[in-house]
């Protein structure tokens, strides 16, 4: 029965498996072992109160969703057996793909490894820059985009009618959330998961001031750098997006969802850009389940890496290939609403949507902007996105304020916090709190939200 369950996930698993010859024999990297089942499991799905969370499990049963044997964890005897064998360093694991990421800095035993009998896979995620191949790109700030010119862009408009909002005036009101926040829905009571590269001075800005003292971060972890408790570090990114959601400065500015709760989880490795951030996205994703979560919000997209060996083809882009993908669409069918944003490829030689916004049953937010001539979707030379997905849907479920759009950005320089436009990533959690009547409307009829593309359902059901 068990042996069962892993056949099915290996249906998942198309893109060419990176060998062990591509890096140098000593080169300190992360590796990607998946086993093939997980056979005498102490642990058993008739008894899910020992792996997940009330919440969790009250969702499933609420949505007649059941349980399986994806949400066993992996087999501990099979992750002891492995890390015995060499000088590894569990990194994470993921009951999804029933696989473990390891660290390591000598490779001569991970041959060992893949000749165990309940070994299905051994594959790099990411290699030292010494073992990089000559074809090796230089990227820019992962985020040039949103923190660079498009100050001259800000937004300036305010409202008499509604002073509440400040700054963030016209990004509420272009997705109609002051109308939702009228009828009290400002987000209590629901969870939401944020992944993204740091959420630098996010600890200390008075625009979070609220959410800190009314206890609503509810929970931090580092899926970069396990071993560092702070997540308040690195980068600002992360801080910009929570305050389009969280932010509660009346008359300068407002978020969308002020009084959700917040989980912050870095997935994004803010220094480098390999595959092993897909596999942290995954294992963020159990993890949301795990702790009954409400909403992924990742305004995150995976397409090319710092090695070109790495890299994912357009045809990859199906939805069903790539690990961050594959679990999106696996938490979407348990439950949880994924909202992810385009990207800004559209003018890189990408030009199309990235990973996980391919994911089957997900909210693909693309990018608007919203000058005094009235709305326009944002251009590709502009830092939005192409939409087509590879596998002939036309990714994008929705789109909202990216350019002009204002959020908190602490200064590395000033060390303090300052008002600052940004581009298309933004447009995910600007869309995130109409996102809530959405998911209300997939409680009701979760199996046909998922059949069909969620922009087909908002057509045939309203907002």
């Amino acid at each position: 029965m068990l042996k069962s369950a892993s056949k099915i996930l290996l249906l998942f698993f198309g893109f060419a498996i990176v060998g062990l010859s591509a890096t140098s024999q000593t080169a300190p990297g992360k590796y990607w072992v998946r086993f093939t089942d997980k056979n005498n499991s102490p642990y058993s799905i008739s008894r899910p109160e020992e792996f997940l969370s009330w919440k969790c499990i009250e969702r499933r049963d609420r949505l007649s969703l059941g349980f399986d044997e994806l949400d066993l964890p992996v087999n501990q005897t099979y992750i002891d057996q492995v890390l015995a064998l060499g000088p590894g360093v569990l990194h994470h694991k993921s009951k999804w793909f029933n696989a473990i990421t390891i660290s390591t800095q000598d490779t001569t035993w991970l041959d060992v490894v893949s000749a165990l009998p309940f070994v299905a896979e051994v594959r790099s995620a990411v290699v030292h820059d010494d073992a990089l191949s000559d074809a090796k790109r230089t990227f820019p700030d992962k985020f040039k985009i949103e923190d660079s010119g498009y100050a001259l862009l800000k937004q300036t408009t305010l409202c008499d009618t509604f002073p509440l909002y400040g700054m963030a005036w016209r990004q509420t009101e272009m997705v109609n959330a002051h109308w939702l926040h009228s009828l009290g829905f400002m987000g209590a009571g629901i969870d939401i998961a944020q992944f993204d590269a740091g959420w630098s001075r996010t600890d200390l800005l008075p625009a979070f001031d609220r959410l800190r003292g009314e206890g609503r971060i509810k929970m931090t972890r580092d899926f970069v750098f396990p071993d560092n408790p702070n997540v308040y570090t690195y980068n600002s990114h992360g801080t910009s997006v929570l305050s389009i959601m969280a932010s509660w400065l009346p008359g300068e500015m407002v978020g969308v969802a002020p009084e959700a709760n917040y989980y912050l989880f870095r997935t994004e490795d803010p220094f480098s850009e390999f595959p092993v951030e897909t596999d942290n996205w995954a294992v963020a994703a159990e993890l949301c389940d795990s702790l009954g979560i409400d909403i992924i919000n990742s305004s995150l997209g995976y397409s090319l890496f710092d090695d070109p060996a790495y890299d994912f083809a357009y045809e990859d882009m199906n939805g069903n290939t790539i690990h961050c993908s594959i679990a999106a669409a696996i938490a979407a069918k348990k439950g949880i609403l994924v909202v992810n944003s385009a990207g800004n490829s559209g003018d890189d030689p990408w030009r199309f949507i990235t990973a996980p916004s391919d994911a089957e049953g997900i909210l693909c937010v693309g990018a608007a902007d919203a000058p005094a001539s009235g709305l326009r979707a944002l251009e590709a030379t502009e830092g939005g996105c192409r939409g087509a997905a590879a596998d002939a849907w036309e990714a994008g479920d929705g789109a909202a304020l990216s350019l002009r759009a204002q959020g908190w950005w602490a200064s590395r320089l000033l060390q303090a916090g300052c008002l600052n436009p940004f581009a298309a990533n933004v447009g995910c959690p600007i869309d995130l709190l109409r996102n809530r009547s959405i998911r209300s409307r997939w409680l009701a009829l979760p199996g046909r939200f998922l059949k069909i593309c969620p922009s087909t359902f908002l057509a045939r059901h309203g907002p």
